[in-house]
C-alpha cells in the first residue's frame, strides 16, 4: 500500500507528480485546522510551506506521520520538540533556493548601490536632476554577509568577483562547503563586521537569540550610510530601530522581503487588509518574500524535499 501524504500548501507541479510516484495524495490546501486535527490521524508524511503550522496538537494526533516535508528552508512554523518525541523526522530544502535568493541580494545591492529606485521614482514624479543620483560601483564596497548557511555562501560565492572586499559572520558554521575567494574573510567579532561594511546582508535562521537582533545597539555600530538587505525573517529586525537608523543616517536604504507581520499572500488587493508602515517608507525597497521564489528555486525546493521524503517513507532512510 503507498503512504498517503496531506499536502497543505502549494508547491511547484514537479514536486507533485514526483509525489505521485510513489504516494498518494490528498489536497489539503483548504483546510482550516479543525479539519487537520481530524484528518492528520490517516497520513503519513505531510507538506507545509511557511502557510501552515504543525502545532504539539497536531502532532499529538498524527498517530501515523513518520515524515513533514517543508518547502523551504526555515522550520519555525514546526514544533520541532514535539516531532521528535515522536520520531517524526523533519526534512527542509534549503538547497534548492540558494542560487534564487543569491541572485536577489546581488540584484538589490546594484539597485540600492546605484540609486536606480530613487531615480526612477524622481523621474516618476517630472524631476530628472540625475546629479542628485550619483550611486556607487559595488566594486568599491565591502559587503558583510551574516549568516553562511547555504545561502550565505551563496551570496559569498556570487558576489566575490563583483565587489571590493566581503567579511563573514557566522558563530556556528565552522567550515565554508565553497572555495573561498581571495577577498573574502571572516570575523568572529560581529562589530568589526558592522563597522567596515557598505552593504549588509542577513542570512540567519529566527530563533530566539536571533529575534529583533538588529535593535538600537547594533545600528549604532553600524557604517554610517550603509546599505541593509533582509531577505530571510522580518523579526530579525526592531523596526523602530530600524525608522531611527533611517533618520540618523545610519541606513541610507533597505531592502526588506519580509517584515513581522508577512501579510497573507496571494489575495487580491481588493480583499487585502494588509498595513505596515514600513512597506511605503521612502527608504525601503519592499518585496512579498519572494527573494527565494522564483519559478527554477520553487521546482528544485519541492523536488529536493520530496525527494527526502521518499527516501524516508519507501527507503527507510534517516536524512535532514
Amino acid at each position: 500500500m503507498k503512504p498517503k501524504i496531506l499536502l497543505l500548501d502549494t508547491i511547484a507541479d514537479e514536486g507533485v507528480a514526483a509525489i505521485g510516484e510513489f504516494a498518494a495524495i490528498t489536497d489539503g490546501r483548504t483546510y482550516d485546522k479543525k479539519r487537520i486535527l481530524e484528518e492528520i490521524a490517516q497520513f503519513d508524511g505531510v507538506v507545509i510551506k511557511s502557510n501552515n503550522w504543525i502545532t504539539a496538537d497536531i502532532i499529538e494526533k498524527a498517530s501515523r506521520l513518520r515524515v513533514i516535508g517543508r518547502a523551504g528552508s526555515g522550520s519555525e512554523n514546526i514544533d520541532l520538540e514535539a516531532a521528535a518525541a515522536k520520531n517524526i523526522q523533519v526534512i527542509t530544502s534549503p538547497e534548492g533556493n540558494v542560487c534564487s535568493a543569491a541572485e536577489y541580494v546581488l540584484c538589490m545591492m546594484i539597485l540600492l548601490s546605484h540609486q536606480l529606485h530613487e531615480a526612477h521614482l524622481g523621474s516618476r514624479r517630472n524631476d530628472f536632476r540625475r546629479q542628485i543620483w550619483q550611486g556607487r560601483n559595488i566594486k568599491e564596497l565591502t559587503l558583510g554577509v551574516i549568516g553562511l548557511g547555504n545561502i550565505g555562501q551563496g551570496v559569498v560565492e556570487k558576489a566575490a568577483p563583483l565587489c571590493k572586499n566581503i567579511i563573514g559572520y557566522d558563530p556556528y558554521v565552522d567550515a565554508l562547503k565553497i572555495a573561498t575567494p581571495e577577498n573574502f574573510s571572516r570575523t568572529n567579532h560581529l562589530t568589526t563586521l558592522l563597522q567596515h561594511a557598505d552593504v549588509l546582508t542577513l542570512h540567519m535562521p529566527l530563533t530566539p537569540e536571533t529575534r529583533k537582533m538588529f535593535n538600537r545597539q547594533l545600528f549604532a555600530q553600524v557604517k554610517k550610510g550603509c546599505i541593509l538587505i533582509n531577505s530571510s525573517r522580518g523579526l530579525l529586525i526592531d523596526d523602530e530601530a530600524l525608522l531611527e537608523a533611517f533618520s540618523d543616517g545610519r541606513v541610507s536604504f533597505a531592502a526588506l522581503d519580509s517584515l513581522y507581520p508577512d501579510p497573507e499572500y496571494n489575495r487580491l488587493p481588493e480583499d487585502t487588509t494588509y498595513s505596515h508602515f514600513l512597506v511605503h517608507h521612502p527608504k525601503v525597497y519592499y518585496t512579498p518574500h519572494i527573494a527565494a521564489g522564483s519559478r527554477d528555486a520553487l521546482r528544485d525546493v519541492a523536488c529536493n524535499m520530496v525527494n527526502k521524503m521518499k527516501e524516508v517513507l519507501i527507503n527507510k532512510v534517516e536524512t535532514v
